[in-house]
């Protein structure tokens, strides 16, 4: 049997209602506090799969909005001095800092944010980042981004208990 322009018509009708609940519960599905628990870093000085040196995090989603906070590298900051002297000082403890909110949108296995407030006031004027790619392992959720120079870097969240 030849299909018909319209049983191609209800196919894709049904494809892109499917895409819509797909999308619909991905983003659902993302609403919560999360942690990092694992990074896989694929080339540089810290190649590797990294459990137990992962820093603090929290990622916390609602329905439309979003906010990160959390320790960039593997190895805890430094406490600030009581009287710092230099800027390397203050770059040891906040340049691995990363803190900003704003509102999210998934669609197919893509997050994109838009950050409307954030601790580098760069990142507030620029628009939407790059999208990071989504993929769920059970009920853990990875973050997979794809840096200008193709290097891919996977983070494991896990939701954080209530």
């Amino acid at each position: 049997m030849k299909p018909t322009t319209s049983m191609m018509a209800i196919a894709a009708l049904s494809f892109f209602a499917f895409a819509q609940v797909a999308n619909a519960q991905m983003a659902k599905d993302i609403q919560g506090v999360w942690k990092a628990v694992e990074v896989v870093v694929p080339s540089g000085p810290y190649t590797g799969t990294h459990t137990t040196d992962v820093q603090p995090s929290l990622f916390i989603f609602t329905k439309s909005h979003y906010s990160i906070l959390s320790v960039g590298g593997f190895k805890p900051r430094p406490a600030l001095k009581a009287a710092p002297s230099s800027f390397e000082e203050y770059a040891a403890v906040y340049g691995p800092f990363t803190a900003n909110a704003g509102t999210y949108q998934v669609k197919g296995t893509n997050l994109t944010s838009t950050p409307s407030v954030a601790a580098w006031p760069a990142l507030m004027s620029g628009g939407a980042t790059p999208p990071l790619e989504l993929e769920w392992k059970g009920a853990d959720l990875w973050f997979i981004s794809t840096a200008a120079n193709g290097q891919v870097t996977r983070v494991r969240l896990t939701r954080v208990d209530d």
